[in-house]
This record gives structure tokens, C-alpha cells and sequence, in this order.
């Protein structure tokens, strides 16, 4: 898999077991990063760590935190905010993460009045056109690796 490429790995920082199964399973989560988390439990990752917390026999209690902002296992993992992250890359370095459980691909949209086709992120159109993405994406590094980073444009949502 490329490192680019998004996929799921769970950050584990302290395992609850033993006498402390009884405590919340603390989990880092973005409170507006839907489909994968919200602040209403609605995203997948919340799913994920409702099923992790259930099989622990707990629950689960979120420190919310936008994932956009910069230094993210800092203020989170290391100031012991969480036990666990999700939707971590897989080779972060200095955490211990799972195997991946998802893989995810990526969709280039753009104004149907553009007619513009897209049949790879080599198509030399994609280095002339402003491309939005977010700031701390994985298409961000992908497009960089295919030589598309002086037009592209930090979007924060």
C-alpha cells in the first residue's frame, strides 16, 4: 500500500484491562469529520469505538478535537487526553497501530459547466487548474507525488 493511501488504523495508547475495564474507553475524535466522526455519534469511527468499548465492557468518552489542527498526538495522545485515535496513517511514527480496516479512494469533482474529465492524477490539466483539499489530507501528499502541489489550495471546512 502506498503511505499516501487513507486507511483506518486505530491508535493505541493504554490498554484498558484487568480491574480498569470499569473506566471509559477514551477515544480522540474530530466532533465535525463526517462520514468517519461527529459529536452525535453518527460517523463510522464512532461505530467502530461504541463496538471496541462494548467488547471491553465499558463505554466509550470522547475528547473531541479537530483533526485538521497541527500537532494532534501531542495535545492528545501524549498530554493523555485519549487511549486510543482513529483513522491514523499506518506507518505514525512513535504509536502503535492496528492493521488497517478500510481503504479508501479518491474522488476529483469539479462544476458540471467545466466539462473537465480526470483519468488519473497524472493528467497534466489537474497542474493548471486551483485544486481544494484539505490541509492534512492524504490526496494532498498524492497529488504531491504526482508533481500537482504548486496550484493546490488548503481548503478548511
Amino acid at each position: 500500500m502506498n503511505k499516501w493511501m487513507s486507511g483506518l488504523a486505530i491508535v493505541v495508547f493504554a490498554v484498558v484491562g484487568g480491574a480498569a475495564q470499569a473506566a471509559a474507553l477514551r477515544v480522540c475524535a474530530d466532533p465535525g469529520n463526517m462520514p468517519l466522526s461527529n459529536n452525535r455519534g453518527e460517523g463510522f469511527e464512532n461505530k467502530i469505538a461504541d463496538l471496541l468499548a462494548k467488547s471491553m465492557g465499558t463505554t466509550v468518552q470522547y475528547y473531541w478535537r479537530p483533526s485538521i489542527e497541527r500537532g494532534m498526538t501531542r495535545t492528545t495522545l501524549y498530554a493523555d487526553e485519549c487511549d486510543l485515535m482513529m483513522d491514523m496513517p499506518l506507518d505514525s511514527e512513535r504509536v502503535l497501530t492496528t492493521e488497517a480496516i478500510y481503504r479508501t479512494t479518491f474522488v476529483l469533482a469539479t462544476r458540471e459547466d467545466r466539462h473537465l474529465s480526470f483519468k488519473s492524477l497524472d493528467d497534466p490539466k489537474l497542474k493548471k487548474l486551483r485544486v481544494g483539499v484539505y490541509q492534512t489530507s492524504a490526496i494532498r501528499e498524492a497529488l504531491s507525488e504526482h508533481d500537482v502541489f504548486e496550484n493546490v489550495m488548503n481548503f478548511v471546512g
